[in-house]
């Protein structure tokens, strides 16, 4: 079982200066911060998930990409690179805001070793009967005009198909479908938020559609205590920024140890100005030296300024 993580565009200052608490000067933040995986002797995932949605939203980023000469080169990183198009970013249209051709070219000159077709997420206010009927029949269009289009032109990477699906019947459905196109390599997606027995029960009557060859991912899913038995129904692959976000949001247990204990770290946000909590400080009397002082020199109680 493989685990591709998310790309965010996280990444550390390799040169930052922990004592004086001060970054590299001259920072460049795509040259001189690094990844996870550039950090630790060998990666410490299997692949990258990279979402159009996040590309899009870095202006200049995908020519920098192109530039670079690919998306492996990009990020660094020496193994496989999936691509979808990030459903969340685009759920509450009424269709995604990419068409098929579009999506094929993307993911070729951007040369992932996967792509995934252009799904729409069936998911809360839009799994209701008529709106989710819409959505589904629309991903399974999307994935056979994908697959068709894939093998005429003959692009180079693996196509993976999304089922989409609202129970586990529809998404059965929806599996066995995308096997009768042609796809060797599925990915079950809107599921991220779905408890793990619900999850279950939808893999159980999706198992009974897959081939030898299958291979299966899921997306945003990485319940480690359940890895054994989403593997044992056919999971092949998934992917989840659950670690990410433990580290950005958890206030108790955001730092790891090898050994499985966990602690709470200390986290000193960046001061910036646009912050809503910065501002708010702002217009409560502290003044731009406090927190120049609280970033320079926090340890020294002598030095405070009053306001």
């Amino acid at each position: 079982m493989k685990y591709f993580i998310p790309e965010w565009d996280d990444k550390v200052d390799n040169g930052y200066n922990f004592l004086l608490d001060e970054a590299t000067k001259n920072r460049s933040a795509y040259k001189d911060d690094i990844y996870a995986h550039e950090i630790y002797s060998e990666p410490n995932y299997d692949g990258i998930l990279v979402s159009k949605v996040v590309v899009d939203k870095i202006k200049n980023k995908r020519a920098d990409i192109e530039k670079l000469g690919g998306i492996r080169n990009f990020v660094r990183f020496p193994g496989e690179i999936m691509g979808d198009c990030g459903a969340f970013g685009y759920i509450k249209l009424e269709i995604p805001p990419y068409n098929t051709v579009e999506i094929l070219d993307y993911y070729e000159k951007l040369q992932f070793n996967y792509g995934v077709s252009i799904d729409h997420l069936i998911v809360g206010p839009f799994a209701e009967p008529g709106v989710r009927e819409k959505r589904y029949d629309l991903t399974l269009r999307n994935a056979e005009e994908f697959i068709s289009k894939h093998h005429k032109i003959g692009y180079n990477f693996t196509p993976i198909g999304v089922a989409q699906g609202w129970n586990p019947q529809t998404y059965a459905d929806a599996v066995k479908k995308l096997v009768e196109m042609g796809y060797d390599y599925i990915a079950i997606g809107g599921v991220a938020r779905t408890p793990t027995i619900e999850i279950l029960e939808i893999l159980k009557e999706v198992y009974q559609h897959l081939t030898p060859n299958t291979r299966l991912h899921l997306f945003g899913v990485g319940r480690i205590d359940a890895l054994p038995y989403f593997r044992h129904l056919g999971i092949t692959s998934f992917d989840s920024a659950s670690p990410l976000r433990k580290a950005w949001f958890d206030a108790v247990e955001n730092y790891h140890t090898l050994s499985g204990k966990a602690y709470a770290a200390v986290r000193i946000p960046f001061i910036d100005k646009q912050s809503p909590r910065i501002k708010h400080l702002f217009k409560s009397g502290f003044t731009s030296n406090y927190f120049d002082y609280l970033n320079h020199d926090g340890g020294n109680k002598n030095t405070a300024p009053l306001g």
